[in-house]
């Protein structure tokens, strides 16, 4: 595949790399704790980095809104990132809000402060899919072996979260190894993600 091919097909799948925010290992708190005083960091629940403030909860569920059906891409971007300020400044150390926020930032092209709420959210929360999301950010900004330790560090965590395969799948195909990259979005399919290999299937970058 050409060059130019491929720097449209890292666009086309990073895309994608991001779908499951649905499945993200945070939970809502249904707890009746009310928001923090302005100013002042709300509660959250111990050791998860989820706030228990019911407003900034709400909000971080309506930006969730405004990504696709397949989670693969925020129909209103500038949108997200204004609901996710307003939950963030409730509580700036919400996990979920952070990682959402890196998301709607890297849409945007603001790659530098989408890695910093990616780093926010690993220190205060951090798990295989921060990780996975951050490698993500640092492979558009062609920071092609940072990618690769996060999602080394990620797999250490949890070897089945199913980003970290994506993820690699899009480092393979900037390397030329088409035929392993397709392995892998297969197998990220297999464990929960779909979208990118149902994507690559559709527009004939694999093939089964």
């Amino acid at each position: 595949m050409r060059l130019p091919d491929m720097k449209l097909l890292l666009s086309l799948l990073l895309l994608l790399l991001l779908a499951g925010c649905s499945s993200f290992p945070f939970s809502s708190s249904d707890a009746e704790t009310p928001p923090a005083p302005s100013g002042k960091p709300a509660p959250h629940s111990q050791g998860t980095g989820v706030s228990v403030a019911p407003e900034a909860r709400k909000l971080i569920a309506e930006a969730q809104q405004l990504w696709d059906d397949s989670w693969s891409e925020c129909r209103n971007a500038p949108k997200a990132l204004e609901i996710l300020d307003k939950a963030i400044a409730i509580d700036p150390l919400d996990a979920h809000a952070r990682l959402l926020r890196g998301r709607a930032l890297a849409d945007l092209g603001y790659y530098e402060d989408a890695f910093d709420d990616a780093t926010k959210s690993i220190r205060l929360h951090g798990n295989a899919l921060a990780y996975a999301t951050r490698a993500s950010i640092l492979q558009k900004q062609n920071h092609l072996e940072g990618a690769l330790r996060d999602l080394d560090y990620a797999e250490k965590l949890d070897p089945e979260e199913p980003l970290i395969l994506a993820v690699r799948a899009a480092d393979r195909f900037l390397r030329g190894q088409n035929g392993s990259a397709c392995d892998l979005l297969e197998q990220a399919g297999k464990k929960g993600l779909p979208g990118p290999w149902e994507k690559a299937l559709a527009d004939g970058t694999c093939k089964k």
